[in-house]
């Protein structure tokens, strides 16, 4: 593997990661859950992204400002295409001495295509650059990037178990990671236990991981069909409830989809491909507790 490049197939999405010479220097390492998605030769790539160590060159903002989310500030330009700025959180009257004046933490540009991607940020935080190296800022893309592709990104964890695939869905701190870690103790491959795609081809949803991920650093690359959603409770009982109403499932799926900037299209195929999977898709209340019988009940699901 080339230590300042990375060629990734997400099943069909593919993307070309350059690190810069900088980057370089400082030898950034890439977390070892990028490498199950590496490709040693990809002939046709979708996505060029290059990163790098912002500079104190051209600052000019492209565009005008559309949202702002999470210390972000999204800007838009017709010719140019996205540019995604965060500021650092010292003002600049505070930053002599150091070598970067840049009054931006981290900044990605994408053009309106999605083909060309540039991110920039700070390295003095090491320790956060995981995954591709490009601490947030590639989850920020890939949540702009697959509605454009007609797929969905969860905050999930999903497995795979005797060739089925498993999404579970809920609010930070409702046990995804565990049962990702119960249903593994059973013999399950876990996918990602923070982000995973799902899509819908000729009525048949699938799911595949991601590279980010929380606690686990082993995701895994298998597409699997998907076989079922599981909104998490923990509690003190194993217990499954499919729900029914399509209305609710409609609700739950949009209300996990990952979304931080949201123009126009990202509605558009977001909502599209909900109630595709909506109609395709079976939906459970999952209660569970520590013991890891949950896995039974659910392999008990026709």
């Amino acid at each position: 593997m080339s230590n300042n490049r990375l060629n990734i197939d997400l099943h069909g999405v593919t993307f070309a990661v350059d690190k810069g010479a900088s980057l370089m220097e400082r030898q950034i390492r890439w977390d070892k859950s990028i490498q199950p998605f590496y490709k040693k030769n990809i002939d046709d790539v979708d996505v060029q992204i290059t990163l790098g160590e912002r500079e104190s060159g051209d600052l000019r903002i492209d565009g005008e400002l559309q949202e702002e989310s999470d210390g972000w500030q999204f800007y838009h330009s017709d010719q140019t295409g996205w540019d995604c700025i965060k500021k650092r959180s010292k003002p600049l009257e505070e930053l002599e001495g150091e070598q970067d004046h840049s009054p931006y933490s981290s900044r990605l540009k994408i053009t309106n295509d999605m083909k060309n991607v540039e991110a920039y940020f700070h390295v003095h935080d090491r320790h956060k650059h995981t995954a591709c190296g490009w601490r947030n800022m590639d989850l920020l893309f890939l949540s702009l990037y697959f509605p454009f592709r007609k797929r969905l990104l969860f905050h999930s964890s999903a497995v795979s178990l005797d060739g089925n695939g498993y999404l579970f869905i809920g609010e930070s701190g409702s046990g995804k990671s565990t049962i990702a870690r119960q249903f593994q103790d059973a013999g399950a491959i876990v996918l990602s236990d923070e982000r995973n795609v799902t899509y819908v081809e000729n009525g048949q949803p699938f799911v595949h991981g991601t590279w980010l991920h929380s606690d686990f650093l082993a995701n895994s690359d298998l597409l699997v069909p998907l076989k079922g959603i599981f909104l998490l409770n923990q509690a003190e009982e194993n217990q499954v409830v499919r729900i029914a109403s399509l209305q609710e499932k409609y609700f739950h799926l949009l209300r996990f989809v990952t979304r931080q900037l949201t123009p126009p299209y990202w509605w558009e195929n977001t909502l599209a491909q909900i109630e595709r999977l909506n109609l395709f898709a079976s939906m459970y209340n999952l209660s569970f507790d520590l013991s890891g019988a949950i896995v039974t009940e659910v392999r008990k699901l026709t």
